[in-house]
């Protein structure tokens, strides 16, 4: 996760669109944040609503999953 985190943000954007599968999508404050899946792990696309623009793509850690806990059931996607 920390190697990602040091990635140019075009390069994780790349990584998302071609080889990260979408989960879900919740709505936070100014933004929609789109959770991901990749390599075992899972990224968060923040997309900032007043600028139209992709503001933020990080690794996720486990208190950022909280936020999904309603949304999905990690036991679906094979993470027990």
């Amino acid at each position: 996760m920390e190697v990602f985190d040091k990635l140019s943000f075009k390069t994780k954007g790349t990584i998302l669109k071609r080889y990260a599968d979408y989960v879900t999508v919740i709505s936070f404050f100014n933004y929609k944040v789109k959770l991901y899946s990749w390599d075992g792990f899972f990224i968060e696309e923040y997309y900032n609503i007043e600028e139209r623009k992709v503001t933020r793509i990080s690794a996720v850690t486990e208190r950022d999953l909280q936020k999904y806990i309603k949304k999905v059931s990690l036991n679906e996607l094979g993470f027990n």
